[in-house]
């Protein structure tokens, strides 16, 4: 497995909720914490990839792009078959996993209130003040993406794959992660290391 580290520093408030409520009298929806620190589930990140990846492909597709990553997309001519060999699907994995994304350190979260409608009237319900938890803008968090390379057939299908990699996390800056679509910017380190277990 070739194994690239990426940061992801967000530029707005980000929830990414447990769908739990905090102790206390409070309706407080708490974010995603792994050994007490924030973090975003590789399924998120994935998710939103896959999401993304269907709304750029088309565009790509009818674009004049650099000559390795025109070569790349013509591999695959059907979009759903390019997404399923880079992400995988519910039977097998992909040619690219993605870990979570741990928060750098320590972080003081912001409270931010809310207000939830009724489904029926369209209008405030009674007792429908809420609180969400929020990872405060410039919170760095780090993840890896582990690529498989003996489904990589040489070095100008690699530069096509990354190239591909760059315009979807360059894509996030504008669609954003989580439940508000919180604008975040993620960076792929230029080096790539080798890692011979292959796990996470």
């Amino acid at each position: 497995m070739r194994e690239i580290r990426c940061k992801l520093t967000t530029v707005d408030l980000m929830h990414i909720g447990t769908g739990k409520m905090g102790l206390g009298g409070t309706r407080t929806i708490l974010v995603q914490r792994f050994r007490g620190r924030p973090f975003i589930p590789s399924s998120t990140i994935r998710g939103r990839m896959r999401w993304i990846l269907r709304l750029v492909l088309p565009l790509l597709r009818n674009a004049t792009v650099p000559s390795q990553l025109d070569a790349f997309l013509k591999r695959w001519p059907s979009d759903d078959a390019l997404i399923a060999h880079l992400l995988g699907t519910a039977d097998h994995a992909g040619t690219v996993v993605v870990t979570s994304a741990l928060c750098d350190g320590e972080v003081k979260t912001d409270i931010i209130p809310g207000v939830r409608l009724s489904a029926q009237t369209r209008s405030v319900a009674r007792g429908a003040l809420f609180f969400h938890e929020m990872v405060p803008p410039g919170t760095t968090f780090r993840f890896r993406i582990l690529v498989d390379e003996s489904a990589v057939e040489n070095n100008d299908e690699w530069e096509g794959m990354m190239g591909l990699l760059r315009i979807v996390f360059r894509h996030l800056k504008r669609e954003g992660l989580g439940r508000h679509g919180a604008r975040v910017l993620v960076e792929m380190e230029d080096g790539s290391t080798h890692n011979e277990e292959g796990d996470l």
